[in-house]
């Protein structure tokens, strides 16, 4: 036999009791004791039940009172002497947020000319959006410029108080900021990897706040003050950047526009050798043939005393890639640099096999013969390899050929700047 669940609430209640809805959890009586018995007595058809006058809307909140010292700045934009207007306009976008309201208003009204030229730049370079109670205000400002997002992402780097704890150390100084920030990375890094259920790592995305935290802090933190740890030493912001995705923080997630703007700031201070010598395969990595900033950087990387080799050879291959030509004469100008690359095993003038060294010059040859066209082989180049693929652009771009001696590497430049010349130079 079907049984029938009994529903109480579906029985009238005794008199005073209190009813609750079917609903659990509002916690909203209704019934007798909620409400008076006039309020439930029936309405003349069509009259409508008179409603309780709406409370008066609440008065908005009125604005921060701007600070006494803003509005003499703002005075003395438009004073006579030039050094004083600097110091002034530098003070008042130092002043943050609370200053806005006057900035605006003066921007768009004060009787003086400078005065509102020199306010609108306030305003243009987004200086009184920054919270400037939270540290690493006017380093985000500096690296993010005017760009869209770069106080919110300010504000998102500083809700961590690791990040917080860094980007005070950096404006403390060098030599407090250098270990903060050797310490911060290489604990970045290793959020990039966990254990494995099955032994060995894995590789995570590290957050790209924390990630900004760190390329800010090495653009105001020269290498030279970053003392290096006994363990994992040659971890920089770039095995960070490589590890992100960053390809993907530029075109989607919170403030993309702030993230590139960071990114390219950092890849402008990047010049020594070890800054220099992951970037190229950080590159390729990342997937970032759009990204303009990159040219100057591959450039420095070629030209560079100092740099690794490989990272050379791997800047020159990106470098014949651009529209253009834009990249040519960077890799023209390694013509005569004789960096080693590695070495390839090489029967020798007396028919003696051993290892030739791959120079850099060598690989800006190649490179630039492949992007014209030309045959590499024909130019004298060998490889120890059974099916050499001159033809193959990965496997040109790995390099594993040389000249088994220095006058056939002689005659090969000799044999382009002929051609070139014919060409015009072009």
């Amino acid at each position: 036999m079907r049984r029938h669940l009994a529903l109480p609430f579906l029985f009238a209640p005794a008199a005073g009791a209190l009813v609750f809805t079917a609903c659990a959890g509002t916690g909203d009586p209704v019934g007798p004791a909620a409400e008076p018995p006039e309020a439930r007595e029936p309405l003349p058809v069509g009259a409508a039940r008179a409603e309780p006058p709406a409370a008066p809307p609440a008065a908005a909140p009125s604005p921060p009172p701007v600070p006494p010292e803003a509005r003499d700045l703002i005075r003395r934009l438009g004073g006579d002497d030039y050094r004083d207007r600097e110091a002034a306009q530098a003070a008042l976008a130092r002043m943050g947020r609370a200053v806005k309201p006057a900035v605006l208003a003066a921007a768009a009204h004060d009787p003086s000319d400078e005065v509102r030229a020199r306010c609108a730049a306030v305003l243009r370079g987004r200086y009184l959006d920054y919270d400037y109670t939270r540290p690493g205000a006017e380093l985000f400002r500096r690296c993010a410029g005017a760009a869209p997002g770069g106080p919110q992402l300010h504000a998102e780097v500083t809700r961590s108080a690791d990040n917080r704890d860094l980007l005070s150390a950096v404006e403390a100084g060098k030599a407090e900021g250098g270990k903060a920030l050797a310490a911060r990375r290489l604990r970045v890094y290793h959020t990039m990897f966990r254990p494995s259920p099955g032994g060995g790592s894995l590789q995570a995305v590290p957050d790209p706040a924390d990630v900004a935290a760190v390329l800010v802090a090495e653009v105001a933190i020269s290498s030279a003050d970053i003392p290096v740890p006994r363990e994992y030493g040659w971890v920089t912001g770039c095995h960070l950047v490589d590890g992100t995705s960053y390809q993907d923080v530029f075109t989607s997630g919170p403030h993309p526009a702030a993230h590139k703007a960071i990114f390219g700031r950092w890849l402008d201070t990047r010049s020594t050798p070890a800054e220099l010598d992951p970037l190229p395969l950080a590159f390729g990595h990342l997937r970032l043939e759009g990204f303009e900033e990159r040219l100057p950087a591959l450039r420095r990387v070629v030209a560079t005393p100092g740099v690794n080799g490989r990272a050379k050879g791997d800047a020159m291959w990106q470098l014949t890639g651009f529209p253009n030509n834009a990249g040519t004469p960077a890799v023209e100008a390694a013509l005569t640099d004789a960096t080693a690359v590695h070495a390839v095993r090489l029967p020798g003038p007396d028919g003696t096999v051993g290892a030739r060294q791959t120079q850099v010059r060598d690989l800006a040859l190649a490179f630039l013969l492949y992007a014209a066209g030309q045959d590499i082989a024909s130019y004298g180049f060998e490889t120890d390899s059974k099916e050499p693929r001159f033809k193959d652009p990965d496997w040109v771009s790995w390099g594993y050929y040389a000249f088994a001696s220095d006058e056939k590497r002689a005659a090969a430049m000799a044999r382009y700047a002929a051609w070139k010349g014919r060409q015009g130079g072009r």
